[in-house]
């Protein structure tokens, strides 16, 4: 449903600076798969931006929205880079809804990490 307007909202509905209109896009960028990796990165240079927003809400929602893009295979060293923000804003995290939103991660992340790898070639 989303597909049609990927690269609208990577381009343009992205770089709006309305807090709501931030909010949406770190909740909608995840479900825009398959992103290419190229675009994938793109997306986390963005959503790396928000993190400086003034509203709590979308900070908060840019830690969940980059632990999400950065969890396929090929982006270990930016999910290096996400676990390490993760753990920072749980434990000094401006706000207590970004502290919350940050354990809340650390929790998903830590199951994601114990979860067996899947042989090749199985889906789930």
């Amino acid at each position: 449903m989303l597909q049609p307007y990927k690269q609208e909202l990577l381009e343009r509905v992205a770089h709006l600076k309305h807090w709501v209109v931030r909010e949406h896009v770190c909740q909608l960028l995840p479900r825009l798969d398959p992103l290419t990796a190229a675009k994938r990165r793109r997306a986390l240079a963005l959503i790396q931006g928000y993190l400086a927003d003034r509203s709590s809400i979308v900070r908060a929602c840019a830690v969940e929205c980059l632990v999400h893009l950065s969890a396929p295979a090929g982006f270990a060293n930016e999910r290096a880079r996400v676990i390490t923000l993760v753990n920072a804003s749980a434990a000094h995290g401006d706000t207590p809804a970004l502290r919350a939103r940050a354990r809340k991660m650390q929790r998903l992340l830590t199951r994601a990490a114990n979860k067996p790898a899947r042989p090749s070639g199985q889906s789930g």
